[in-house]
C-alpha cells in the first residue's frame, strides 16, 4: 500500500456534490479519488492509502459511520484523517462521528466548497 502526499478520497454517493468537491480539490493540486459506497470506499483505501477521507454519512446499503469505524479499528489505517462532510447536523450524530474516531465534522449546507477546502487543508497540516 503506497501513500501519496495530499491524496484525498471522497466517499459521497451524490454525483454532483462529489464532482463539485473533486473540481475544487484538483484545482488546489490535490490527488483526488472517489467512491460512492462504503464497499467501494474500502476498496479504494486498500488500493492506495489516502492522507484524508471526506466521508458522507448517508450512503447506500451501509452508513459512512460504518466505514469510519472499520478504518479506525485497522491499525494500518487508523492514522488516516477522516472528516465527515454531511448534512446531518444533529448533536447525537455528530457525537457518534467523533466517538468513532472522526477528526472533523463539517455540515455541507453550512460551508461553501472553498470553505471546505480551507478546513481540509487545516486537517492535513495537523
Amino acid at each position: 500500500m503506497t501513500v501519496t502526499l495530499n491524496n484525498i478520497l471522497i466517499v459521497e454517493d451524490d454525483f454532483y456534490i462529489r464532482d463539485l468537491y473533486v473540481r475544487e480539490l484538483e484545482r488546489a493540486k490535490y490527488m483526488v479519488r472517489t467512491a460512492d459506497s462504503v464497499k467501494q470506499g474500502l476498496e479504494e483505501i486498500k488500493k492506495q492509502k489516502p492522507n484524508l477521507i471526506m466521508l458522507d454519512i448517508m450512503l447506500p446499503i451501509r452508513s459512512g459511520l460504518e466505514l469510519l469505524e472499520e478504518v479506525k479499528k485497522d491499525k494500518n489505517l487508523a492514522d488516516i484523517k477522516i472528516v465527515i462532510l454531511s448534512n446531518l447536523g444533529e448533536d447525537d450524530i455528530i457525537k457518534q462521528g467523533f466517538a468513532k474516531g472522526a477528526d472533523g465534522y463539517l455540515i455541507k449546507s453550512s460551508h461553501t466548497p472553498k470553505q471546505v477546502l480551507v478546513e481540509i487543508e487545516r486537517y492535513l497540516t495537523k
